[in-house]
């Protein structure tokens, strides 16, 4: 997938912060990403709970609810972290952002 997806139809991020919350999403995934996968109505990923995990997916959460409220998120904490992204179909872009690993320099 290409890294440019249309998400203006759900962001509100200008290019240069969109740029730093993908980078940041890029190196929590690095760090901690098992899987990610679409599903029928968004998509999941799969991390690690390891140190600092679960408290930067959080924070990046309720970043993610500010800039792109049509999203909807939900996290399940066991033996791994479990997060759940909906949307509706004109965020496909972004959904599919989440079923795929974003690169930690995404920002670049």
């Amino acid at each position: 997938m290409s890294d440019r997806q249309p998400i203006s139809a759900c962001c509100s991020l200008d290019e240069t912060d969109l740029a730093e919350r993908r980078a940041r999403w890029g190196r929590l995934t690095a760090r901690a990403l098992i899987s990610a996968e679409r599903t029928p109505d968004g998509a999941r990923q799969r991390l690690r709970a390891a140190d600092g995990v679960e408290g930067e997916l959080r924070a990046l959460i309720a970043l993610e609810a500010d800039c792109c409220p049509s999203l909807s998120f939900e996290l399940s904490i066991g033996e791994e972290i479990v997060l759940e992204v909906r949307g509706p179909t004109d965020v496909e872009g972004v959904l599919a952002l989440f079923s795929s690993p974003l690169e930690p320099d995404a920002a670049r």
